[in-house]
């Protein structure tokens, strides 16, 4: 570790046998793009910038709203109005100073996507879309990038990971998932969702994120967790590749 002091703030997470200093290292060394900064992004960056993820970049295009801070607990009423990767930078900016941090007021697609992705070594989907999901499958397929997706409905979420090429061999992609449809992927605009739910979902995405940083090999790659949070139980399937 660098000093003393991120010796102090990391301690919790270095004593862990599954990271350790060099694992606190990799944290510390890697970049992270949270595409989409409501609810479940505002959990990721939270965690994410916690643990001491080196460098963020946050895109979305829309500005806070009263709505959003029953679950975007990184806002708050002094937000309104301002958009949202500003306020998620005054943020970070405040919590953990050493954190580089870059910002994309834009909707992403797949023309501006591949200018920003090469910059970073995961990408973390918090979008609240199909279409969205479906350019950044499309994108990190061709540019070999690993990506982590995580979806809200009411009182369901579910995480998947993503690796284009593991080992020279396929894995599988969003595309695939959408063919089995296994899950309703229908926003929180539409059915609702309280904070908690989503704020645990963007936890459980931030761990698998980490994990992957560190090379743990319990993770969800080729694979879909499924948690259903009114009766609290939850299952993992494997996801074919079509």
């Amino acid at each position: 570790m660098a000093n003393d002091h991120d010796l102090e703030k990391y301690s919790r997470q270095i004593i862990l046998n599954e990271i350790g200093p060099e694992g606190q290292e990799k944290i510390k060394r890697v970049s992270i793009l949270v595409i989409g900064a409501g609810g479940l992004g505002s959990s990721v960056i939270q965690y994410l910038s916690a643990a001491g993820v080196g460098k963020i970049g946050i895109v979305d295009d829309d500005k806070v709203e009263l709505s959003n801070l029953n679950r975007q607990l990184i806002y708050g009423e002094n937000d309104l109005g301002e958009s949202k990767v500003d306020a998620a930078k005054n943020y970070i900016s405040k919590s953990n100073p050493s954190i580089e941090i870059e910002t994309y007021k834009i909707h992403i697609d797949e023309k501006n996507l591949p200018d920003i992705i090469n910059d970073y070594d995961l990408i973390a989907d918090c979008s609240d879309n199909i279409e969205t999901r479906l350019s950044i499958n499309d994108t990190c397929i061709k540019y070999k990038k690993t990506w982590v997706m995580a979806a809200v409905g009411g009182f369901f979420g579910q995480i998947a990971s993503f690796q284009s090429i593991k080992n020279n061999t396929s894995n599988s992609t969003y595309r695939d998932l959408m063919k089995h449809k296994i899950f309703d992927e229908a926003g929180c605009d539409n059915i609702g969702t309280i904070g908690s739910v989503v704020g645990t979902v963007g936890g459980i995405q931030a761990t698998e994120i980490i994990k992957l940083i560190i090379g743990n090999k319990e993770n969800l790659v080729n694979k879909i967790l499924i948690f259903d949070f009114i009766t609290f139980q939850s299952k993992t399937l494997k996801i074919n590749s079509i």
